[in-house]
Parts: C-alpha cells; structure tokens; sequence
C-alpha cells in the first residue's frame, strides 16, 4: 500500500496471548479497488524502516462520498483460527485430536501441521521431559488449541512477522528505559499519568491446606510483616490437596504471599512514539506527585496516528507481577511434585483420619496432570482401618464396597484393596461406618511409582 493512501491507524498489542487488533483508513480509493481487500490481503504497516504491525484484513468498509476506506484486523495469529483440530491428520474418527504423553514442543508442532507458520523457540523447560502432558482437543480452532496449552502451565506464546511461533513463561526484555515526570523539568516524557491502586486482594497471613485430612492434613502458614505493619492483617487460605510433602508446602506458602501481599497498581501513560516497546517489556517510571518510582511490565500498547499525523503511544502497566508470579509458581510447584518420583521407585502416600463416632471419612486425591502424562502410576489404594467395637462397612465416593471385600468387619482389618474404585483422577471420599459409636482410625494409603523426570 503506498505511503500516501494511509489516512489514519491504530493498533492494539496486548502480553496475554490476544492477537493484535488494527484499523486503517485509506484515503482515495476507487470502487474498483475495494474488492482486494479480502481474508487473503494482509495488511503491513511501517514506520521507515520498522514494520508496526501486520495481519489479515477481517473488515472492510467503504464511504463512497469520501472515498474513504476502513479497513480492521487482527494480527498473524489469526492464521490459526482458521484451521480447526478435527480436520488434523492425527484426528480420529470421532473428531478429537489427542496428544498422549507428549512434550510441549512436539504437541506445538503438530498444532502448526498444515500451516505456513512453523514453531521457532520454546523455552527449555517445554522441550523436555518434566513438562509432558496429555492434551485432548475437540473441535476447536488451531489458535485456541496452543491456548489452551498455554494456559495450562501459565506460558505466553507470540507469532513474530516472519511466521515463527515462540512459546515462553515470560515475554519482553528489561529495557531499561525510564518515563519521568516532574513539574517543571523540560526532562520529561510523559504527557498524561493515570494511576489505580486495587487492595481489595491482600493477603498478608496465609494458610495453605495440603494433603490428607483432619489433624493428619498438611498445613503451610506464611506471613508478611512488612506488609501486615502497612496495611493490618489482612487472611487468607488455599487448598493443594496435590501437594503431599511439607517442605513443598512451606516453600509454596512462603512464595505465595509474597505475591499476594502487595497491593495491585495500574498505570496508565502517554509517551512519545517509541516503536521499539512491546507487550511485555519492563520500564522504569518515576512520578513525584503520584509516588512513584518503580519498574512496570507493559501489559498492553495502543497507538494512534490520527489524519493530522499526530502519533499518540497509550501504554498499560502494572506492578502486579503477581499474576506472571503466580504462573511460575503454579509451574514450580508441579515440578516439585514430580520430582519426588524417581525412576524405578515407589512412593508411599498415606491418607489418615481419627474421630470418635460412627463414620469417619479420608479424602484421596488422584493428581491429574501426572498421572494422565504417565509420569506418576498409580500401583494400587490400601485401606486398614481399626474399631473398638461395632460391626463396620466400608463405602467409596458414596457407594457401598463392603461385600464386594469380604465385610461386614467386626474386628480391624488392613491391606483391603479398593484401587478399582478410585481408578479416576481427581478427588475420591472413603468412608467408614460403624454401628457402634466409638475411637475409629483408618488409613488410606496411595502407591504410585514414577518413571522419572
């Protein structure tokens, strides 16, 4: 498109795996000529030497009094949403593409099979062993597909102009750039500043729940000072049933205030032009009035040339690492977990409950990601349990196995095998009942062996 045509832009470019949106406004075009302005045109817009933006045109709208055309679209991610997973060479006949224990890289590529955008880098992590997954597809498009793996482990992933797709936990790079704005002070680079502190959020005093249940469960507690001395005591809790090991949990914990703690700001600002920001980059900004003198990770950039020729840069930041934390910890977290599997061993996962009465019940839980990756196989579910007194029988997720086990017990019993019954993944309920009240201890123990990470 020549230089001259090109009225006005906009574009739109965001760090949470939402392709880029434009608009352009071309000036002085024939009726003839509106009709390229198809799916397949996709419009490139440049600043010199550097391309702004580039993508497939989505809509077209033509003022024959101006001779104006408005044209909008998306970036080169939308290539993908056009291919949808039931027509991958890999899908059955049923219509769903599944991947069974493959890496993050290998699943990537197949997504990409058929397209003319190919896989560039993945961090490491994605390319071997400790990250394999299972992942299930059923017609949906291409680009919601590598969506959904993103999501899973928290990743960004970006379509670069030359057609590569990368696949990262983090994106952008520090760069060191700073934005100052100070009364009276030529200095300056930033025209507006909108600052938004959120706390409705804090939590300063955290428990997290682990495995097992009743005074057998896991418990991890953290806590914030220097934040609890600012803004008071603020609690809070959450439950990782699939964390089985104290030292996991406590680390956890203590990671995970530290992002919950502070509160949440946004900055808004305009700057000049700078055509070498992306989503995801980090910049220093320091604003005497506001307070504030700290980096920021862009979360989304929007420009705006209007027909005067006026270019307008609106940046949206935020100090809310917390999310972006939040994605690498979940990761970390996972990985810990597995590596308490080693190759060839077997790990013993005890479930315990103890109470007076005439029913006492022991959660399990079956974790999803490593068992459906085969990481983790479960060998077999064991309960023992021990009366005083009482005739008892036992029932799993709410259905009766007594029978099917030998019971109705009147004595203690151990090595009762109900592996059959919790096959699925997630969590399951084993119940005691007895039809004497008295002190009741079963124990539920999960074997699993690993073949290593």
């Amino acid at each position: 498109m020549k230089k001259g045509n090109i009225k006005s832009f906009s574009y739109t470019k965001y760090e949470d795996n939402r392709p880029t949106e434009w608009k352009v406004v071309l000036g002085n075009i024939s009726g003839t000529e509106v009709d390229r302005f198809d799916p397949t045109y996709e419009m490139e817009v440049t600043d010199e030497t550097t391309l702004l933006f580039k993508g497939p045109v989505k809509y077209v709208s033509y003022d024959t009094s101006t001779r104006d055309l408005e044209l909008s679209g998306g970036g080169v991610e939308l290539l993908l949403a056009k291919y949808f997973t039931q027509f991958h060479p890999l899908t059955d006949e049923s219509g769903v593409l599944l991947f069974e224990n493959g890496t993050i890289s290998a699943i990537l590529t197949e997504l990409l099979r058929g397209t003319d955008i190919t896989l560039g880098t993945c961090d490491s992590i994605f390319t071997g062993t400790s990250t394999q997954n299972t992942f299930r597809f059923e017609h949906i498009s291409r680009l919601d597909a590598i969506k959904q793996v993103a999501d899973t482990y928290g990743a960004k992933f970006w379509i670069t102009d030359d057609r590569k797709l990368y696949f990262s936990m983090n994106r952008g790079t520090a760069t060191g750039k700073w934005f100052r704005c100070r009364p009276d002070d030529t200095s300056s680079n930033i025209r507006v500043l909108k600052k938004t502190v959120d706390y409705t959020k804090l939590v300063n005093t955290l428990e997290v729940l682990g495995n097992a249940t009743g005074r057998y469960q896991l418990r991890g507690t953290a806590y914030s000072s220097d934040y609890a001395d600012l803004y008071g005591i603020y609690e809070g809790s959450e439950s990782k049933p699939e964390i089985v090991t104290q030292d996991v949990l406590d680390e956890y914990a203590t990671n995970l205030v530290k992002i919950l703690a502070p509160p949440i700001i946004s900055i808004e600002l305009t700057v000049p032009f700078d055509k070498t920001l992306n989503p995801g980059d980090t910049i220093k900004v320091t604003d005497e009035v506001s307070n504030i003198n700290e980096t920021f990770k862009i979360i989304q950039i929007s420009v705006n040339k209007s027909s005067d020729g006026n270019i307008t840069m609106n940046l949206s930041l935020s100090n809310n690492v917390g999310k972006f934390n939040r994605d690498f910890l979940e990761l970390w977290t996972r990985l810990k977990i597995l590596e308490r599997t080693t190759l060839g061993s077997q790990m013993i996962i005890p479930f315990i409950n103890i109470l007076t009465g005439t029913s006492l019940t022991v959660n399990i839980y079956i974790p999803e990601d490593v068992v459906q990756a085969g990481i983790l196989n479960i060998d077999k579910v064991i309960v023992d349990f021990i009366i005083a007194s009482g005739t008892a029988s036992l029932y799993v997720d709410g259905t009766a196995v007594t029978t099917a086990l030998g019971g109705p017990w009147t004595s203690s019993q151990s090595g009762l095998l109900i592996t059959n019954y919790v096959a699925t993944i997630g969590l399951h309920t084993v119940e005691l009942r007895n039809t004497t009240s008295n002190t009741m201890k079963m124990v539920v123990q999960l074997y699993a062996s690993g073949r290593g990470v």
